[in-house]
């Protein structure tokens, strides 16, 4: 059953999200997501080991990628491993994974459950970074990865990308909300995940 995705209108993540929303165009956008997942054991803590998973709806692509509007499509994670938190202050966390890979699936089903299809895109993360405030049970994720399979994968020029978004905690479960983007839409200079960082101390 598909969840009905909830606003939470914290200060810090409007911030964030505003501000790396004003940072690139649409034209760059490859797809947009928005899901829910787990981490082993629920997050915070986020322990060694830990998996951390999501599974979201995507409701469409931007070019150069083509698509069939009646067919349903999902994002999907697997293997992507806590190696720990960081505490820079009282009232945040900073988790780092590794390995791990983004698979979009292309299901005829207009109703197939997430993550269910043919490969659509393959992907393998290149670093996932998770930041969380627990004064407002939410953060922000970045990543980077490089398109490595699927049945479209061929319709990609360039294969390097970023995935940027929003995160809510809810008890056990997390909330994302965000985008994949072409390599270069976005600022990518060191000093972006330390603002992102920075913001969720105001």
């Amino acid at each position: 059953m598909r969840k009905h995705l909830i606003a939470v209108p914290t200060l810090s993540i409007l911030i964030t999200l505003a501000t790396l929303a004003a940072a690139q165009d649409r034209t760059g956008v490859l797809f947009d997501f928005a899901g829910y997942g787990k981490e082993t054991g629920g997050i915070p803590p986020s322990n060694p080991g830990d998996e951390l998973f999501f599974c979201s709806i995507v409701d469409g692509f931007g070019s150069p990628l083509t698509w069939d509007p009646t067919k349903r499509y999902s994002a999907a994670t697997d293997d992507l491993i806590s190696l720990g938190q960081t505490i820079p202050d009282p009232h945040n966390i900073v988790v780092e994974y590794s390995n791990g890979r983004l698979v979009v699936f292309e299901s005829d089903d207009p109703a197939a459950p997430c993550g269910n299809g043919i490969e659509y895109l393959v992907a393998d993360f290149t670093s996932f970074i998770l930041c969380y405030n627990s004064q407002f049970h939410s953060g922000a994720i970045e990543a980077n990865l490089i398109f490595t399979g699927g049945e479209h994968l061929h319709e990609l020029e360039v294969r390097a990308a970023t995935l940027w978004g929003g995160v809510f905690v809810f008890g056990y479960d997390l909330q994302f909300d965000g985008q994949v983007l072409i390599e270069g839409a976005v600022s990518v200079e060191p000093d972006t995940w330390g603002s992102i960082k920075a913001s969720f101390k105001q």
